[in-house]
């Protein structure tokens, strides 16, 4: 797969080759249960993850159906469907379009009438996640990310440089996001 994000002068590479054999470039791949394309949008992993939601949104009603107790319902949700929509969260959801998380939160709030309480959109969920992220890092100076990081301090307030870039998809990254959360619940 081949992720280039230039829109002017694109060249195709020349065939990749091991053992005499041509590697078949592929649009999208998934790796570890996460499914990347080469735009990096996210909306074949979000479908990917409707899809498995579906059937167990199924169980789930059925359950309910069987007038099975409130707490055997959220725990049911708890181990089957909320793992499957928030697993690798902080890697997709922030540069998600917002069309597309609004299938997952349609299914989480479907999932609320069942349960009789309002549940937490995926956005609400993905700031929650990038922030106990955050704290990890910084509580471990030998995170890959800790040094870009802190590097990002301003001396005189402590805050963090706001990322510079031309798209917002970099703003929308994990750093972007943590930047934004360490600014906002920042106090000296």
């Amino acid at each position: 797969m081949i992720i280039d994000f230039r829109t002017k002068h694109k060249v195709i590479p020349e065939p990749v080759l091991i053992n005499d054999c041509i590697v078949e470039r592929v649009t999208e791949y998934k790796c570890l249960g996460v499914v990347i394309d080469n735009d990096l949008k996210w909306h074949e992993h979000v479908a990917y993850v409707e899809k498995r939601l579906k059937p167990r949104l199924y169980c789930l009603r059925k359950l309910n159906s069987f007038s099975v107790s409130q707490d055997i319902l959220a725990t049911f949700y708890s181990s089957i469907l909320s793992s499957v929509w928030t697993y690798c969260l902080i890697c997709w959801a922030g540069n998600t379009d917002k069309s597309h998380i609004k299938v997952l939160d349609d299914i989480i709030k479907r999932v609320g009438r069942i349960l009789g309480e309002n549940l937490p959109s995926v956005y609400t969920v993905y700031l929650k996640h990038a922030g106990v992220k955050l704290q990890s890092i910084w509580n471990d100076s030998s995170h890959p990310l800790y040094d870009q990081l802190s590097s990002r301090i301003i001396k005189r307030s402590g805050r963090l440089r706001s990322l510079v870039s031309h798209t917002n998809r970099y703003q929308s990254s994990f750093i972007g996001t943590a930047i934004a959360i360490h600014n906002k619940n920042f106090t000296r």
